[in-house]
């Protein structure tokens, strides 16, 4: 056979043979979806994308292991993720890939994870890892616990440098969404220019480091990204609603649209209005309180560990606690309590207690009923008989407050849904509706029970308004949907409480003060409160 036809023969095979290959197209960006790649990320940015009218595909760690990208692509981006997947899953060829693209004239940008993944270098909360696609010649090092503990995430200000010529349209600062990223330290040779620097005044020496920079790489050119532009806070218009929470001022998109204007050698072009979005501003003017602190054990010997505790609460979100100690600053750590139950119904009550149903003109309402629960005697059932959506819904408040991580699971039997039907399971953040799954279009008829779980956004997360709603369309009377064994669960309950152990080691036989400061997402600060202690 000659060697031609063994190559087609090849190429044939691995279509069909090989599960994680993905078709290589051509787009102007590869955006990388591999293991560890976050879905926020991903879709934010296919979202920006698409406002700036360039087009996209999306690809695997096969793909970039076994294509030569210089055929298909302008742009290759990584998301937010955990770049330890990255490193693990593109090996020695893929890298070689990403560089003979880049160096070929392609341009690669990291977001966050991608940004991490492209250094020699990662020290991640003080340890040393050696990553291997080799862009950066430096150390990428996080998280910026002064800016937010992990996994904590808060708006963060940064300086922009106004002499890089991607920035001709920004203003001094941008306001923008921080998660765990990396301050850039470059090694003796390798150049750069930055676009944004961090601004952490509490410690000067990570005060104004490089946050976002650039530099050229052969005949490409390579934009290491922080933080989060392409996240939309206040806004849906990126697609999700992750950090929606948070009071943003501002859209970060015109400043990564220039960016990558300079990524693609392309003329600066002014950024235009705005895709539409609806907005979610949160006006929050009401600053932290500091409900009470203590320190213990006090008096102490020196060398002894002092733990300085805070109980602080806030109307959103709190973005920092720190405590002052002979003039240093020390981020206090917040304590988690226990994960549990929230609101559990199996229904067994025989009744809707404190459940709101409503149905249209003529249809009929949810209803408990016994035939055919998934456990027990009893469920929640609609036979609504009309085509008018939503026919029917069952609907209930179930405020988190005090909860963090919340998952919503329940049981649910559709019977004989066809194509003029539909169910819907909601939740309220409060603002709006968010689907947890639809039928649309398709028909649903279950043999049994299926088993729903949904990890929601921090956005559930301590929330007076929180509700959950179920909604059935059907027309016919042999045309049902059943829900059993509604679970709303937390991962944690905040105590409300913050410490720090601060080392007395190096005191001598005094009195010592400490001061407390407080900040929320919106930058609202409650007067500093504290005490002190006695090293005997």
């Amino acid at each position: 056979m000659k060697k031609e036809s063994v190559r087609k023969l090849f190429l044939i095979l691995s279509i069909f043979l090989l599960p994680n290959a993905i078709a290589i197209n051509s787009a102007d960006f590869a955006i990388y979806t591999g293991s560890g790649t976050w879905e926020h990320s991903i879709t934010a940015f296919e979202k920006f994308l698409e406002w700036k009218n360039l087009t996209f595909e999306e690809i695997n760690a096969w793909d970039i292991n076994h294509n030569d990208l210089r055929s298909y692509y302008k742009g290759i981006f990584f998301p937010g993720g955990w770049a330890y997947n990255y490193k693990k899953s593109i090996h020695n060829s893929g890298n070689q890939n990403i560089r003979d693209f880049i160096n070929s004239g392609g341009a690669y940008i990291g977001m966050s994870a991608g940004a991490y993944y492209a250094c020699d270098n990662v020290r991640w909360e003080n340890q040393d890892y050696p990553y291997y696609l080799n862009l950066f010649h430096g150390d990428c090092i996080g998280p910026i616990e002064e800016i937010a503990p992990w996994p904590n995430y808060v708006m963060t200000t940064m300086s922009i440098n106004k002499n890089h010529e991607a920035n001709i349209y920004e203003s001094e600062t941008e306001d923008i969404l921080y998660y765990g990223e990396p301050y850039f330290i470059p090694y003796q040779n390798q150049e750069m220019q930055v676009l944004a620097r961090w601004s952490v005044p509490s410690n000067l020496i990570l005060d104004k480091t490089p946050g976002i920079i650039s530099f050229n790489y052969g005949q490409g050119r390579v934009l290491l990204v922080g933080p989060h532009p392409e996240i939309e806070e206040d806004s849906d218009r990126d697609g999700n609603n992750f950090a929606d929470e948070l009071n943003d001022n501002g859209s970060d998109w015109p400043f990564l649209w220039t960016a990558l204007d300079w990524l693609l050698q392309k003329p600066i072009s002014q950024p235009p209005e705005l895709p539409a979005g609806n907005q979610q501003v949160v006006n929050d003017t009401i600053a932290p309180i500091i409900h009470s602190f203590s320190d213990s054990p006090d008096p102490l010997t020196a060398g002894t560990l002092l733990t300085i505790k805070a109980n602080v609460t806030d109307d959103v979100a709190i973005s920092s606690v720190r405590v002052n100690i002979l003039d240093i600053f020390y981020l206090m750590s917040f304590e988690q309590g226990t994960a549990g139950t929230i609101f559990y119904d199996n229904f067994e009550s025989g009744s809707l207690s404190g459940w709101t149903t409503t149905a249209v003109s003529g249809g009929q309402k949810w209803i408990a009923s016994t035939t055919n629960p998934f456990q027990g005697t009893w469920h929640a059932q609609s036979q609504p008989r009309s085509t008018s959506e939503p026919a029917s819904v069952l609907e209930r408040i179930i405020p988190t407050i005090n909860y963090n991580g919340i998952t919503i699971k329940y049981a649910r039997k559709l019977v004989g849904l066809d194509v003029g039907d539909e169910f819907k399971a909601k939740w309220f953040d409060g603002s709006s509706w968010n689907i947890l799954e639809q039928t649309g279009s398709k028909s649903a008829n279950d043999a049994s029970y299926v088993i729903k779980s949904f990890s929601l956004p921090s956005i559930a997360n301590n929330n007076a308004n929180f509700k959950i709603r179920f909604e059935c369309t059907a027309g016919a009377v042999s045309e049902y949907c059943r829900i059993d064994n509604v679970n709303i669960s937390a991962s944690s309950s905040p105590t409300g409480f913050y410490t720090y152990k601060f080392n007395t080691s190096n005191l001598t036989n005094d009195t010592y003060a400490y001061t407390i400061y407080v900040n929320d997402t919106s930058g609202n600060q409650p007067i500093p409160q504290g005490g002190d202690f006695t090293i005997l």
